[in-house]
């Protein structure tokens, strides 16, 4: 029974190659698969490029705006502070530093070093491998609060903010909120 089977398989492969309109069917796929490889071209590809930039924007607005809910979360803990408003100015955005192999070649006459990042492949995308990350340096801060007026608050919040962001006095602003 299974031999019988396969010789008809055998039969019906055949014939079906055999008749006029097979090689037309052939030629038919075979144009379509020349199409479909040349309209891969027009199709737009990952735009990693675009897409970093505005994820590093977005990390940058992220990270500031955190560092903001932070900083008005402990300036409203302090007595007499009242209502409170912070924005705060970072330096540039943050910087990466990758591993990289260096080869260096001393001889009488020349000394020359090659640097060449070190990349993994992870499931078909390339990634260099980090090896530290610096978010922004905080630059400077302002802060408009309803206790102001108050010079012991004042000294408070400035003691504050420089602490927590390792920053001179000179670069923290401590204003009156102007009460509507």
């Amino acid at each position: 029974m299974l031999l019988t089977e396969q010789i008809d398989l055998k039969n019906k492969t055949k014939n079906l190659f055999e008749m006029k309109n097979s090689k037309k069917i052939i030629a038919v796929i075979g144009v379509l698969g020349v199409i479909l490889i040349m309209l891969s071209e027009f199709i737009p590809q990952n735009k990693s490029n675009e897409s970093s930039k505005a994820n590093s924007i977005t990390e940058y607005s992220d990270y500031k705006e955190s560092l903001e809910k932070q900083l008005l979360g402990i300036l409203s803990s302090i007595q007499g502070v009242g209502k409170c408003k912070v924005m705060i100015t970072l330096e540039e955005t943050q910087e990466c530093v990758f591993a990289k192999n260096e080869k260096a070649q001393n001889s009488q006459n020349d000394n020359s070093s090659e640097n060449e990042y070190v990349i993994i492949d992870n499931s078909g995308n390339e990634t260099p491998v980090l090896i530290k990350e610096y978010f922004p340096k905080v630059l400077g801060v302002a802060i408009v609060c309803e206790g102001a007026e108050n010079s012991l608050v004042c000294e408070e919040i400035t003691n504050s903010v420089t602490a927590l962001f390792d920053i001179s006095s000179n670069r923290i602003s401590v204003s009156k909120y102007e009460s509507e």
